[in-house]
């Protein structure tokens, strides 16, 4: 079984043994980088693909063959395996799924003979990874990017500036350096940005804004409302101020310069908290701040969200200046009327705002869609690892089936992203399998069971190529979806499974590590689980 789930696949009987050098035949700038992806993925078993005479595997572009992006074909026929594709992302992914094909007996490893026709369901196929919570070391980043590969994710997304931290070091202002966490410097991104590349993925930097600015606005007082009788707001910048414009723009501009890609998120969620945190008063003080109530009498705006939606527009301006789209959230925008937005702003929808937290009333998803925007889905009952996402909810998810739209609008939404909220350090334990499981339910818009099959296929996918065919982790971890929280590791009561039994998964993971597996990080995740169930049994 390969994850992510393939459309149409037929196995044959035969099998197609490999051996240390295999002879490949890649005529095409896609092929030859497909080829280099397949060579990353089966160095764990040491196995060579290079290009030359008389190939028993062929990589063939084909544009005219295939109508869907990322599409591709495998056939076995005549004593070669012949790989189709129309576009650099169908060459990677038909590399990919020809290296999940690989199992091993005793004559060795080989490829099980099939056909397959496969495409993806949805465009935008993302995980969000936090960095500006927790400092995650390039190799650690890296391990992500190799596990979203193999999964057929298209799209990393780096949540930056933050609440507590900016983990890019910056030129334009170095106060913003002045952190007690580890930054990373541009080189170490480019490095990062390269790697991504290499393996098929482009990456969006987010960079939080006009919100979540205790950080930024402790550093740069500029960015405060200048008012008259509260204290301007440590959570929220001012939206009248020029300087407000000035030094984002420095800030987009440089990320822009780091950052390659089509697409910079600008933020925007959680602009208040007027329910809760009263001590901490985290929201806006646009309404008594004098140089919004200038810019107000001059432009003629009304209220909070009219400013919201000026804020919006010269952040626009200033993305698009830079050759750039913007991504935003959707929770400041008070979709229950047509707002004075761009529409070719991509949505990220992940809930309506709660009560004291921005507009609720007549909001939705289906609202978005009908406002003629483009919607990345990220509801958060469904698709946030860190304290949401069960397993039974995502099997049944994908990002037309929930929150609902009726179907006139459904093909606005371009896929889902997956959030990784980094506050628990729980990203080697989680994410191994929740990557491939949801981007299972990118790729593929249907139902998935946990079945013995399922949960075996996801154990090799997540362990590597050296897995025995047969080795199921997760009947021993109490599920495919593991808790973040290491305390409630503790509770697990894994009624089927005995402590010979756990001793015994522990044994063939020690295994893996000692013999180099791609998922020996996740392996040695998995073995700390297993012993604190077993304190436990």
């Amino acid at each position: 079984m390969l994850l992510p789930t393939p459309k149409q696949i037929e196995y044959f009987d035969d099998k197609f043994y490999l051996h240390s050098e295999m002879v490949v035949l890649a005529g095409d700038d896609y092929g030859e980088m497909a080829l280099q992806v397949l060579n990353s993925l089966t160095s764990e078993i040491n196995i060579s693909f290079s290009n030359g005479l008389d190939p028993v595997i062929e990589f063939v572009l084909s544009s005219d063959a295939f109508h869907i992006k990322e599409a591709y074909r495998i056939e076995f026929c005549k004593g070669k395996v012949v790989l189709t594709y129309g576009d650099e992302l169908g060459a990677r992914n038909a590399a990919i799924s020809l290296c999940g094909l690989i199992e091993q007996d005793d004559n060795g490893f080989y490829l099980k003979a099939c056909k397959i026709t496969d495409y993806p369901d949805g465009e935008y196929r993302g995980v969000m990874i936090d960095l500006g919570r927790k400092y995650l070391p390039l190799e650690d980043i890296k391990t992500i990017i190799v596990q979203m590969a193999k999964a057929k994710y298209n799209t990393l997304r780096l949540h930056l500036l933050e609440t507590e931290h900016n983990p890019v070091k910056t030129d334009v202002y170095p106060e913003l350096n002045e952190t007690p966490m580890q930054q990373y410097t541009k080189d170490q991104l480019k490095e990062i940005i390269e790697y991504a590349d290499f393996f098929g993925l482009q990456i969006i930097p987010e960079i939080e804004m006009p919100a979540h600015g205790l950080f930024i606005i402790d550093k740069l007082e500029d960015l405060k409302c200048k008012t008259r009788n509260v204290e301007p707001s440590n959570w929220t910048m001012c939206v009248g101020s020029e300087k407000t414009y000035e030094i984002l723009g420095n800030l987009i501009k440089e990320i822009a310069e780091i950052f390659p890609g089509e697409y910079i998120h600008i933020g925007t969620d959680e602009i208040e908290f007027t329910d809760v945190y009263q001590e901490q008063r985290l929201w806006p003080t646009w309404d008594d701040c004098d140089v919004c109530a200038e810019l107000s009498r001059k432009e003629n705006i009304e209220g909070k969200r009219e400013l919201f939606y000026y804020f919006v527009r010269r952040i626009y301006d200033i993305v698009a200046g830079l050759g750039k789209k913007m991504m935003m959230w959707n929770d400041g925008i008070d979709i229950s009327s047509s707002p004075n937005i761009p529409r070719d702003i991509r949505i990220q929808f992940w809930r309506v705002a709660g009560e004291g937290r921005g507009p609720v009333e007549g909001c939705s998803m289906q609202r978005f869609l009908e406002e003629g925007f483009h919607v990345v889905n990220s509801y958060y009952p469904e698709t946030y690892l860190d304290l949401y996402m069960e397993e039974e909810q995502i099997l049944s998810w994908h990002p037309k089936a929930r929150p609902e739209s009726t179907d006139e609008v459904k093909h606005l939404i371009i896929g889902g992203e997956m959030c990784a909220w980094e506050p628990n350090d729980h990203y080697g334990r989680t994410l191994p399998s929740a990557v491939f499981v949801f981007g299972d339910k990118l790729w593929g818009y249907s139902d998935r069971e946990a079945t013995s099959d399922y949960r075996r296929a996801l154990t090799r996918a997540v362990l590597g190529l050296q897995t025995p065919r047969d080795f199921d982790v997760f009947e021993s971890l109490g599920g495919i979806l593991l808790v973040q929280d290491k305390d409630r590791l503790e509770n697990v009561q894994n009624v089927n499974q005995s402590k010979a039994k756990l001793e015994e998964c522990v044994g063939v993971l020690h295994t893996l590590i000692d013999s180099g597996a791609s998922g020996k990080t996740a392996a040695g995740e998995y073995i700390q689980s297993i012993n604190l169930m077993l304190s436990k049994v």
